[in-house]
This record gives structure tokens, sequence and C-alpha cells, in this order.
């Protein structure tokens, strides 16, 4: 039994807390994903180290961007797409389970809190997360472009500011 390749390139996901199915062209999005590499790249490539796209999971895809500055805490900034919660976000993590559990440890007893840490840092890839799109309109993928990138470097910049201090 042979799939088209219509059916081979589209991933079916349900929405949590919804009946409904979402369906999202997993090649559409994976162009996307690859765009929005390579705009971060002519963008900010001064700025940042940005990571190849890993592709190799339905459950996410992303990159990584590294700004220099953040190199010796070995920490990291992840921008991906989650396929099960359909969803974009961003990541501050960690270049091993020990940077990420140290700096996981050091946002947790502090007063701040403006994105939620990871429940356990011992079962995740991630210190924190910042959702950047509920469901994201691949239509318009300028509006999407330009949303992300507001949104990430927001979040990159608040966290470079704590964490440089």
């Amino acid at each position: 039994f042979e799939q088209s390749s219509e059916t081979r390139t589209q991933t079916s996901c349900k929405a949590q807390g919804s009946e409904s199915q979402l369906t999202v062209d997993y090649g559409r999005l994976m162009q996307f994903m690859k765009e929005l590499r390579t705009h971060f790249q002519k963008e900010y490539g001064s700025e940042f180290k940005v990571g190849n796209l890993y592709q190799g999971s339905m459950d996410y895809s992303y990159f990584s961007l590294k700004p220099s500055e953040l190199g010796a805490q070995q920490l990291k900034f992840v921008l991906g797409f989650n396929f099960v919660e359909m969803r974009m976000e961003m990541y501050l993590s960690g270049q091993n389970k020990g940077v990420r559990k140290k700096y996981w440890k050091l946002f947790s007893e502090s007063n701040w809190n403006k994105y939620p840490l990871a429940e356990s840092i011992d079962e995740s890839l991630y210190i924190m997360r910042h959702v950047i799109s509920e469901h994201p309109n691949l239509e318009d993928t300028h509006s999407l472009k330009e949303q992300i990138e507001m949104e990430a470097m927001k979040f990159m910049e608040e966290l470079r500011s704590i964490l440089e201090a």
C-alpha cells in the first residue's frame, strides 16, 4: 500500500483540550521554517549563531539561536513549531542537562516569573518557554514572520538583559 505524496506531507494533530482536528501541511510548514531560519540568519547573523533546522520529529521542528555573549554561560535560544500543541514557541535552553538544571534552579528560586519554567528540568530540554503564536496562520506568512520575529526578539532581549546582569 502506497500513500500519495499529499497524504505523506500532511500531519493531523489534535489540539489539546479540543475535539476538533487540525491539519497542517507538513511540507509547507517545513518550507516556512526554512525561510524563517534563513531570515534570522540574514538579519541577525552577526548577533547569533543560527543552528540547523531540526525536522526529524513529528513533535517539534526547530533551530537554535546562540548569542555570543551567552556562550560562556552555555545558553541558547530555540525557536520551533510544536506539532502537539500546534503553535510556535521559543525556549531558553542550555548546552546540556547540567546547564539547564543550573539556570532552571536560578529562575525557580527568583521572583521573576514572566515566562513559564519547565515543570521538571529532568524531563525537559528547555528551561523556560514563550508561546509566540497559537495555531499560526500559514496563509499569511509575511505577517506571521513579523509576529515571530517581534516576539522572539522581545523574549531574547528580556532574558539577555537579566542573564548579562
